[in-house]
């Protein structure tokens, strides 16, 4: 499965996303190779430059997707695009690879929740700015 497959159809920003993370992180669980790359363990030169291109590849995909639904109004503009997702991206990785660094199955709910609260609370419109007051 690839990782930047497109999922497309009338779902919004959030939904989509949501959707994305989930896959990914079930992904990345059910890998067999997972635990190794994601989980801190691989640490060859030619790794670490492939997975640094993949980092450099996905968080172009990830600003323009986020790029496009600021456009659209889904999301908060006040981020620099590229910025946010190296940001989400880095919280992501992060993440996984605390979760994949243990032999037990880590708690995909929990991934799933705490990554969406991480992405949610910088790029989704927040209740203040919002509305018209201001303090």
């Amino acid at each position: 499965m690839k990782l930047t497959t497109r999922l497309d159809g009338p779902l919004g920003w959030p939904e989509r996303e949501h959707a994305r993370l989930r896959r990914e992180i079930d992904f990345l669980c059910d890998a067999p190779l997972g635990r190794m790359i994601v989980g801190r363990r691989l640490r060859e030169p030619a790794a670490a430059q492939t997975d640094a291109e993949r980092l450099a590849g996905q968080i172009d995909i990830a600003a323009r997707s986020i790029a496009k639904a600021q456009r659209e109004g889904e999301l908060d503009d006040s981020f620099s695009p590229r910025l946010a997702a190296a940001a989400t991206l880095g919280a992501f990785r992060e993440l996984m690879a605390e979760a994949l660094s243990g032999d037990a199955d880590p708690p995909r709910a929990e991934l799933l929740q705490a990554m969406w609260r991480i992405g949610s609370s910088l790029l989704l419109h927040s209740p203040a700015s919002d509305s018209s007051s201001s303090r």
